[in-house]
């Protein structure tokens, strides 16, 4: 019998992770990526981590934004409680985080990101040793890098890919844990036309980064051929992410690290190129093309395949501390999808819910809210096939399991519409009170340039 429980207690040490990778990919479309979409380009590094990840199928954001889907991330609460809801509004310090829980535990935890919604402005740098935001300074927006959190200098050019391998590289100390958070708009910023994306694209009339996101808001008419090149550009940003994120699998492979490091390839929401039926951009939309994300997870007891158990950003933070045998604080909205990433799949009963507290679409054209509001503009609640939206227009219900692409409206028609609204009320009890964070110029110029003031 002692033998026995020596031999459990070994597995379980094997499947603890000893540090944590998780790498955000903004506005990153699900179907951008061949393991969702066979049509879709072909990203070798991608294809390749599928292979050796458990792969969600029915993986949600909680917003269709930065701000609010990755508050969720760090939080395992939805919008309506963590109230990060607003362009004005930050996480309050009363609410515990991923990288706090972590950091008491004795991880060294660090984070790279591209700062705009994912500033420590907003709160996100609680519990990170290192939070480095810093900002090429070749990007168009004007101003000087943003303050840095024990950041180094880093040299001009320096990607987001290359700071994190800078640091995988600097781990010489073995058995000192990790968390380390890595976000990006590599393939957001796909509007801004950069060089290398046009490098790979034939000569066409360029709108500009200004013209292109005019269109992308509805202040600007745009025609099928500038759709289809802002398509052509969103993929050239994907092929350049995929490079970044070999670079960044290689580091962990030549330090020896992959076999004994959780990592969790996401995005925070996805980004609509259907203009035919408004569903363009991010923001203001909870539909399919922005709600819906990709999930990768890879590591220690990690199952490869595919997996149909229902997943949600508010998930990651106590999936994380379950795997890693750590307390999971009580009153989140998140539970631990940790027995799927081993194989055992859950039923789809679950409702998975997604917020809007700030935009909206109008006439093909996207408003915010001046002050952040209580109640949400609008709210989806996904179920099992049913995905319902309740928004300022009505109420939509579609079976996604006959209609995918959200093309058939049933709420006329459904009996399932009273339960649904049922599980949408059940949240108006909750309310987000978030502190205002500090308004700094710099930040409104990069948010600005990002499309979202």
């Amino acid at each position: 019998m002692a033998v026995g429980l020596i031999v459990l207690a070994s597995a379980a040490c094997q499947d603890r992770p000893q540090n944590i990778v998780v790498i955000s990919i903004d506005a990153l479309n699900r179907s951008a990526l061949r393991i969702h979409n066979p049509q879709a380009p072909d990203l070798r590094t991608l294809e390749g981590l599928a292979k050796r990840s458990r792969v969600f199928e029915r993986a949600y954001s909680s917003a269709s934004w930065t701000l609010p889907a990755h508050a969720s991330l760090f939080t395992g609460l939805y919008p309506d409680r963590h109230g990060a809801v607003h362009e004005s509004r930050k996480l309050p310090e009363s609410i515990t985080t991923l990288a706090l829980e972590l950091k008491q535990r004795g991880f060294d935890t660090v984070a790279f990101t591209g700062g705009g919604f994912v500033s420590r402005f907003f709160g996100f740098d609680r519990g990170f040793d290192r939070y480095d935001e810093w900002v090429d300074p070749d990007n168009p927006w004007e101003g000087p890098p943003l303050p840095r959190k024990g950041a180094r200098n880093v040299p001009s050019g320096l990607t987001l890919f290359d700071r994190g391998v800078e640091f995988i590289n600097s781990r010489d100390r073995k058995g000192e844990r990790f968390f380390l958070f890595l976000h990006t708009y590599v393939v957001h910023d796909y509007f801004w036309v950069h060089p290398w994306a046009v490098d790979q694209l034939p000569p066409y009339p360029d709108k500009g980064l200004k013209g292109y996101l005019a269109c992308l808001v509805g202040k600007q008419k745009a025609s099928r051929e500038d759709w289809a090149r802002l398509e052509d550009l969103y993929r050239a940003e994907c092929s350049r992410m995929d490079d970044g994120l070999d670079r960044v699998l290689t580091a962990l492979d030549n330090r020896g690290l992959s076999d004994s490091t959780l990592l969790i390839f996401l995005s925070d929401h996805g980004e609509g190129f259907d203009p035919a039926r408004g569903r363009v951009h991010h923001g203001g939309r909870l539909d399919e093309d922005q709600v819906r994300i990709p999930l990768l997870v890879s590591g220690p007891g990690v199952r490869p395949g595919r997996s149909d158990t229902p997943a949600s950003l508010v998930d990651i933070m106590p999936t994380v501390l379950d795997l890693c045998r750590l307390p999971i604080p009580g009153g989140m909205d998140g539970r631990s999808f940790a027995p799927a990433l081993r194989g055992k799949e859950e039923a789809h009963s679950r409702a998975i819910y997604a917020m809007e507290h700030y935009y909206w679409w109008e006439a093909g054209r996207r408003f915010d809210l001046p002050e952040a509001t209580e109640e949400p503009l609008s709210m989806a609640v996904i179920r099992g096939n049913g995905w319902f939206q309740r928004q300022r227009s009505g109420v939509r219900l579609y079976d996604m399991a006959k209609d995918p692409l959200q093309k058939r409206n049933l709420a006329a028609e459904s009996p399932l519409v009273s339960e649904f609204n049922r599980l949408a009320e059940a949240r108006e009890s909750y309310r987000g009170d978030a502190p205002s964070r500090e308004q700094q110029k710099e930040l409104n110029d990069q948010l600005r340039s990002l499309g979202y003031l």
